[in-house]
């Protein structure tokens, strides 16, 4: 759960309700990506659909394997009460507690973002499609924000969790 929270930069509900059979494998060049179509539901605007993609290199070979285990319409994450339910957020919440009091569920979220800025240097654009967001305005606060201040945030969780 944590690591595709954190991989596919999906909101939790989007990732609750992930199917086996919204993951597909592909190469592009030389580069294996699994490509996650998440689904999310919105209250005025009904279902929307995006996919992102993730380098495969990235995804630990327990995550793969968990991922492989699952039946095409199986979810991912299924409720231990309701079978063929998603797992609940509470729940979802919860397990991200107990690695740590001081993570959260969205903060899965900004990491991932931050990371595809930094790291695979995404524009203003992939943001917004990677995030699922209307517009690039907020992509500007990732596309923007000093060394210094994301250091700080860093050493202050390694800090509060040490």
């Amino acid at each position: 759960l944590v690591e595709l929270l954190y991989l596919t930069g999906a909101r939790i509900s989007e990732l609750l309700s992930l199917r086996r059979g919204d993951i597909e494998e592909d190469k592009v060049g030389d580069v294996e990506f699994l490509f996650v179509n998440l689904i999310t539901l919105k209250r005025k605007k009904g279902v929307e659909q995006r996919v992102v993609e993730i380098p495969k290199f990235e995804i630990s070979k327990e995550t793969l394997e968990y991922i492989y285990s699952k039946e095409k319409d199986e979810l991912l994450f299924e409720s231990s009460r309701n079978k063929g339910k998603p797992m609940s957020r509470i729940h979802a919440w919860r397990i991200i507690k107990s690695i740590s009091k001081d993570l959260y569920l969205h903060l899965m979220r900004h990491c991932r973002l931050t990371h595809l800025v930094n790291r695979y240097n995404y524009n203003e654009l992939e943001l917004m499609r990677f995030a699922g967001w209307t517009n690039t305005n907020p992509a500007k606060f990732y596309m923007y924000q000093s060394a210094k201040d994301r250091a700080k945030k860093v050493a202050y969780l390694l800090r509060n969790n040490h």
